[in-house]
C-alpha cells in the first residue's frame, strides 16, 4: 500500500471486518465525546449516577478510550494483514502464524514438565497444577492453543493433498524442504493438542473438538460432497457430546453451571449482566465499562469481586457495553465474514482451501469459547485472531479478494502521507502520555482498596502523571491519599489548621475522582471518612459539608457487594461512638446501631472481617452479648465470632487468665447459639460445619475427651462427614489412643476423597504421616509422605517429612537430600525453611543453615524466633557480636525471653547494648 502511494496508484483491499470494526470505534468513539463534553452527564459529582436507557454516552470515559484504542489497533492490524497477505506467500504466513503460537507453547510445556508454576519469574497463583504458557489464565491459553491447533491441522491436511508440495517437490531441492514443512506443521498440530490437553480447560478442550470436526467436514464435504460433509459433523458432533457426558468432571461441571447459580456458576452474572443490559439497552454503559458498572448490578449470591472484570460470555457483555446497537455490529461481522467465505470456498486450491477451512475452525473456537469466558481479554488471543482473519483472503483467493484501484496524482499523493503520518503521530502521542503518566506515577493500575497500600510516591510526579492523563482517576485518587495521610498525622499530632488545610486539599482530590469515575465506591468512602474525620460533630449536624453518612451510603448504593464501604463505615461509627460519654448516651447509642448496621452488612459479605470489627466492638463495649448485633441472620457467622473469641481467648490464657475465661464462656456461647441456628435451617451441611468448629475450639483448650464425645454424638445424629472424622482423630491422638487414630484418619481421607476435598485430604495425610513418626513407624510415615506428593507435588513439608523418616531408617545422606529439595519446591514457606535449617545445624553446616535464617530474617524482621537461632549459628562460630545483636533483637521483639536473657548474660552484655 505504502509502495502504491509512492507510485501514485493506491490498491485497497477490502474485508468483511472493515466496516463494523469501523462502526464499532465510531459508537465507542461518541460515547467517549459525550462523557467528554458532558452531554447529559450529572451535574453534581456527589450525587448517585443514573443510567438512561436511550442516552448515547459512557460511564468511564478513561476505560471507553482505552477499550477505544484497543479496537484502533485491532482495525490497523487486521488492514495492515489484509493489504500485507499473498497468495503466494500464504505458506510462509501460515507456518509464521503457527511458529509464532509454538513458542509459547514450547516454553509452557518445559515449564510444566520441570514443576516450575512462573512466567519468566512471575509465580502463577491461579492455575499452579495445570499448563497455562506464557498466559495468566490457563483457559485462555486453551483458546490459543484450540485456535493454533485449527490452523496447524489445516494447512497440514491441505500441505499433504494438495498440488502445491507436488510443485515445490518437483524443484531442485525441493523435496527436502516439502518435508520439512509438513513435519513443521505435523510436530506443532501435536504440541498444540498435548498442551491443550494438559491445561484442562473443559470449555476450551470442547470448543476446539468442535472446531476440528467443522474443519473436517468442511474440508470432506468440499472435496467429495455436501453429504458427506454433513454425516462427519453429525458423527463428530455425537462422538464429542458422548464422550463429554462420560466424562464425570465435565458432567458435574455442566451440573454446576446450569443449576447452581451460584459463584461456582455463571447464571447469576449473566443474569446481572442482563439487569445491566435493561437499564442501558440501546447504547449500554459505554465501550469497555464492564468492570466499572458491574457490581452495581452484582448480587447477594456471588461473591465480592467474582465476575466484576468480565461477564464470561462475550456477547453478553457487547450488549452491555455497547447495547443493541453494539450487538448488531457484531452480528453483522459474523454474518458478512460466513457469507463471504461461503461463496468463493469452491474456486480456491486445495492448501488455500484447507487453510480456509483451518482460519475459519480458529475462529469458531474463539467463539464457542467466548460464550463461557472471556478469551479475547488476552491480547494474544485477540491479535492471533485478527492475524487469521487477515490471511483468509489469500487463503481463498479468486471471487474472495476485492480491490480498489485509484490513481493518485501528486497532491493526493502528500496528503495521503501527511494524513498518515498525522494519524501515527497522534496514536504514538497519546499511548506515549499514557504511558509515561504510568511510569512517573511507578505503580501498577490497582482496583479497590488496593491503593490504599500502594507505596506513596512524589506529589510532582504525581501531578506531572495527572496532567499527562487528566481522564484517569486514579491520580487524583492518589494524590487523595497522600494529601489524607499527611492531615491524618498532623492531627495527631494536635496542629489543627495544617491538618484541616491538608484534609480539605484530599477532599477536594476525591471529589475530582468521583467525578472522573462516579461508579466507584473507593473514592467516596474515603471522602466520607475523611469528612468524619474532619467534622467534629454528630453526623449532619454541620450545615454546607456532604454528611458522612450519605456519602457512606451512596458508596454502598454504588457497589451493593463491596464490603469495604460498610466495613469502613462501621469503624468509623464504632470509633465515634467510643468516644460518647456518659452525657452523649443518645448520640452514642445512634452511632453504635449505625456501627452495628454496616458491620451486619459487611460481615454478610466477607465473614473474614469479624475479627477487626467484632475486636473494635469489643473495645466500646466489654459486653460481649453485644457482639451479637454485630451478626447477619445464619449460624456460619456465629460460628466465626466463636472461632475470634475462641483464639482471643487462648491469645490472653498466660497473660490475663480471667478475661481468658470470659472470652471462653462467651466463645462456647456463641457455639452453642451458631449450632441452635444451624439446626434451625434444617440443613446439615450447617449443622455439621457447627459442630465441627466447636469440637476443634474444645481440643484447643486441652478438652479433647469433651470433642471426641461431642464429635461422635454428631456422628451418631449426622452420618459419616469428613469435617467429623477430621476432629474425631485428632482428638484421639491428643488423648494419646494413637492405635485408634490411625483407622479414624484413613476414613477421614476416605471421606474426604470421596466428596472431592483434596485441601483436607492432603492436612489429613499429612497428619497421618506426623502419626506414623510418633508411634515410630518411619517405613509407613515415608509411604504417606509419597501420598502427600502424589496430590501436590509442589508441597516441600513433605520432603522435610521425607527426610525425618529417612534419618529415622539411618540413611542421613537421603535425608539430607529431601531437606535440600524441600527448600527447593517450597522457597517461600518459611515454616519449610526453618525446619530444614534445624536440620541442617543439628548435621553441624553451620553456613548453610545460617543462610537459611539469614533468608528468613529478611524476609520477616519481626520474627523473634529466627533471630534467636541466628544468634545461636553466630555464638557456635564464634562471633559474639553478631550474636549479641540478635540476641537484643529477639529480646526486643519478645520482651523477657528467657533464653534471649540468658544468652547475653553469658556473652557479658545488657539487654540495650548493641
Amino acid at each position: 500500500m505504502v509502495g502504491g502511494v509512492v507510485r501514485g496508484r493506491l490498491v485497497v483491499r477490502a474485508h468483511p471486518w472493515h466496516l463494523p470494526l469501523a462502526l464499532l470505534g465510531s459508537l465507542g468513539l461518541a460515547q467517549w465525546l459525550a462523557a467528554v463534553l458532558g452531554l447529559g452527564g450529572a451535574q453534581d459529582p456527589l450525587a448517585l449516577p443514573q443510567l438512561a436507557p436511550t442516552r448515547i454516552s459512557t460511564t468511564s470515559p478513561w476505560m471507553t478510550r482505552s477499550a477505544l484504542v484497543q479496537v484502533l489497533a485491532y482495525g490497523v492490524l487486521l488492514f495492515i494483514t489484509v493489504q500485507a497477505a499473498r497468495r503466494r506467500y500464504l505458506r510462509h504466513g501460515v507456518l509464521l502464524l503457527v511458529g509464532s503460537a509454538a513458542l509459547p507453547t514450547v516454553y509452557g510445556l518445559v515449564q510444566h514438565a520441570a514443576g516450575n508454576a512462573s512466567i519468566f519469574g512471575y509465580v502463577n497463583r491461579y492455575y499452579p497444577s495445570r499448563l497455562f504458557g506464557t498466559f495468566i489464565n490457563a483457559n485462555h491459553f486453551a483458546t490459543f492453543l484450540g485456535m493454533s491447533a485449527s490452523i496447524a491441522t489445516g494447512a497440514l491436511i491441505g500441505w499433504v493433498v494438495s498440488g502445491e508440495r507436488r510443485q515445490l517437490e518437483a524443484a531442485r531441492g525441493g523435496t527436502v524442504v516439502a518435508w520439512l514443512v509438513g513435519l513443521a506443521l505435523a510436530t506443532m498440530t501435536a504440541l498444540f493438542v498435548v498442551a491443550l490437553v494438559l491445561t484442562r480447560s473443559r470449555a476450551g478442550v470442547a470448543s476446539a473438538a468442535l472446531g476440528l470436526g467443522v474443519l473436517l467436514a468442511g474440508l470432506v464435504g468440499s472435496l467429495r460432497g455436501r453429504a458427506w460433509g454433513l454425516g462427519l459433523a453429525g458423527a463428530w458432533l455425537g462422538a464429542s457430546g458422548l464422550g463429554v457426558w462420560m466424562t464425570p468432571q465435565v458432567r458435574e461441571r455442566l451440573v454446576i453451571l446450569l443449576d447452581q447459580p451460584t459463584q461456582e456458576g455463571r447464571l447469576a452474572a449473566w443474569e446481572a449482566t442482563l439487569q445491566m443490559v435493561s437499564a442501558a439497552p440501546v447504547f449500554g454503559t459505554g465501550l469497555g465499562t464492564y468492570r466499572a458498572v458491574f457490581p452495581h448490578f452484582q448480587q447477594a449470591s456471588l461473591a465480592p469481586g467474582l465476575f466484576q472484570n468480565a461477564a464470561h460470555n462475550e456477547l453478553l457483555e457487547v450488549l452491555a457495553t455497547v447495547g443493541v446497537v453494539g450487538l448488531v455490529i457484531t452480528a453483522v461481522a459474523v454474518c458478512r465474514i460466513v457469507g463471504w467465505v461461503a461463496r468463493p470456498m469452491s474456486e480456491t486450491d486445495r492448501f488455500g482451501k484447507a487453510v480456509g477451512w483451518g482460519i475459519l475452525a480458529a475462529l469458531l473456537v474463539l467463539f464457542l469459547h467466548s460464550l463461557t469466558d472471556f478469551p479475547l481479554r488476552t491480547p494474544a488471543n485477540a491479535v492471533f485472531a485478527v492475524v487469521a482473519a487477515g490471511l483468509l483472503p489469500s487463503a481463498l483467493g479468486g471471487g474472495a479478494i476485492r480491490e480498489s484501484h485509484t490513481a493518485l496524482t501528486w497532491r493526493g499523493r502528500a496528503v495521503l502521507a501527511l494524513a498518515g503520518a498525522a494519524l501515527l503521530g497522534l496514536a504514538a502521542a497519546a499511548a506515549g502520555r499514557e504511558a509515561l503518566a504510568e511510569r512517573l506515577d511507578g505503580t501498577e493500575d490497582v482496583a479497590d482498596e488496593a491503593i490504599l497500600t500502594a507505596p506513596p510516591g512524589d506529589e510532582s510526579r504525581l501531578l506531572a502523571s495527572r496532567a499527562l492523563d487528566p481522564a484517569r482517576a486514579r491520580y487524583p485518587l492518589r494524590l487523595a491519599e497522600m494529601y489524607a495521610q499527611r492531615g491524618y498525622r498532623h492531627v495527631q499530632d494536635g496542629t489543627g489548621d495544617e491538618a484541616r488545610s491538608w484534609l480539605e486539599r484530599a477532599a477536594r482530590q476525591y471529589e475530582e475522582a468521583i467525578r472522573l469515575d462516579p461508579w466507584r465506591a473507593l473514592p467516596r468512602a474515603r471522602l466520607a471518612w475523611l469528612r468524619g474525620v474532619m467534622d467534629a460533630t454528630p453526623p449532619g449536624a454541620e450545615a454546607g459539608r456532604p454528611d458522612p453518612l450519605l456519602l457512606f451510603r451512596s458508596a454502598m448504593a454504588i457497589e451493593p457487594r463491596n464490603p469495604y464501604p460498610p466495613r469502613l463505615l462501621a469503624l468509623w461509627a464504632l470509633r465515634r461512638a467510643g468516644g460518647f460519654g456518659s452525657d452523649g448516651a443518645r448520640e452514642r447509642e445512634a452511632l453504635l446501631e449505625v456501627g452495628y448496621s454496616a458491620a451486619r452488612r459487611a460481615l454478610g459479605i466477607q465473614a473474614t472481617l469479624i475479627p477487626e470489627l467484632a475486636g473494635l466492638a469489643l473495645e466500646v463495649s466489654a459486653d460481649y452479648r453485644q457482639l451479637v448485633r454485630l451478626l447477619p441472620d445464619g449460624p456460619s457467622s456465629r460460628i466465626d465470632l466463636a472461632g475470634f473469641l475462641n483464639r482471643l481467648s487462648l491469645r490472653l490464657e498466660g497473660t490475663e487468665p480471667a478475661r481468658s475465661q470470659e472470652l471462653w464462656r462467651a466463645a462456647m456461647a456463641a457455639f452453642e447459639d451458631g449450632t441452635s441456628a444451624a439446626a434451625r435451617t434444617g440443613r446439615a451441611g450447617a449443622l455439621i460445619q457447627a459442630q465441627a468448629a466447636h469440637a476443634s475450639a474444645l481440643l484447643q483448650h486441652h478438652s479433647a475427651e469433651q470433642a471426641l464425645a461431642l464429635v461422635r454424638r454428631a456422628r451418631e445424629t449426622l452420618g459419616a462427614a469428613p469435617e467429623l472424622a477430621t476432629v474425631e482423630a485428632r482428638a484421639l491422638v491428643a488423648l494419646g489412643r494413637l492405635g485408634e487414630a490411625e483407622p479414624a484418619y484413613r476414613d477421614a481421607i476416605a471421606l474426604a476423597a470421596r466428596v472431592g476435598q483434596g485441601g483436607r485430604q492432603l492436612h489429613l495425610l499429612e497428619g497421618l504421616a506426623r502419626l506414623y513418626e510418633r508411634l515410630p513407624a518411619p517405613e509407613r510415615a515415608l509411604a504417606t509422605w509419597r501420598e502427600v506428593l502424589g496430590l501436590n507435588p509442589r508441597e516441600g513439608e513433605a520432603h522435610v517429612g521425607m527426610g525425618r523418616a529417612w534419618d529415622a531408617l539411618g540413611q542421613p545422606e537421603r535425608a539430607l537430600a529431601e531437606y535440600r529439595t524441600g527448600v527447593a519446591v517450597s522457597p517461600h514457606d518459611a515454616g519449610v525453611r526453618s525446619r530444614v535449617a534445624d536440620a541442617l545445624f543439628q548435621r553441624r553446616l553451620y553456613g548453610e543453615a545460617m543462610a537459611h535464617w539469614e533468608v528468613l530474617v529478611r524476609n520477616n524482621p519481626e520474627d523473634a524466633d529466627a533471630h534467636l537461632r541466628l544468634a545461636d549459628g553466630h555464638e557456635r562460630l564464634g562471633d559474639p557480636a553478631e550474636a549479641r545483636r540478635h540476641y537484643v533483637e529477639a529480646l526486643r521483639l519478645v520482651p523477657g525471653n528467657a533464653r534471649a536473657q540468658s544468652a547475653l548474660a553469658r556473652l557479658g552484655a545488657s539487654p540495650s547494648s548493641p
